[in-house]
């Protein structure tokens, strides 16, 4: 059994985009890493499909345990599974999220959430989440300028959550 050791923030998109901007060409249009679906047969268990920007797929069945309270650690099982099986197991009607992954300097991800209205196509929320994953739970780690609030044990910002309760439609009650 592997651990997972993670901490999860929001991201100030405007720093980000404008430090990414000095970084990057303005002509060339940053594409996502992966392309990452989630269907989730519980909160803890998930099945995944990471595609590529060369459309090389991956498909695992992902069993996390609950993180204690106040810790960054948690037990997880991980298992590539095939295709003709993945494709089977989603069929039933789990709760789904899509999002695209970005890889940034020093292990950092960034995960953007799409949340869009299916009567109308202009009505679309984004909601953009850096990650980090560590060897132990004091390491040291180096800040990004864009990294925001903490919301590792805001349970609002887990996949699991999401997927079942969409960013879009939070209310400011909730926030």
């Amino acid at each position: 059994m592997g651990v997972e050791i993670e901490r999860k923030f929001l991201v100030d998109e405007e720093k980000m985009w404008a430090i990414l901007g000095r970084v990057l060409d303005p002509k060339i249009k940053r594409y996502p890493d992966l392309n990452i679906t989630q269907w989730y047969l519980n909160d803890n268990t998930r099945i995944r499909c990471e595609a590529d920007r060369h459309q090389h797929s991956k498909f695992t069945l992902t069993m996390k345990s609950n993180r204690p309270a106040g810790e960054f650690t948690r037990d997880e099982v991980e298992q590539e599974i095939s295709k003709d099986f993945y494709q089977i197991i989603i069929q039933f009607d789990w709760p789904k999220i899509r999002k695209e992954r970005y890889f940034f300097a020093y292990g950092w991800t960034v995960d953007k959430f799409c949340f869009s209205n299916p009567d109308d196509f202009n009505d679309v929320t984004y909601l953009f989440l850096a990650e980090i994953e560590l060897e132990s739970e004091d390491e040291k780690i180096v800040m990004p300028e864009w990294v925001a609030e903490e919301v590792t044990h805001d349970k609002r910002y887990y996949n699991s959550y999401l997927a079942k309760n969409p960013y879009k439609n939070w209310s400011t009650d909730n926030e």
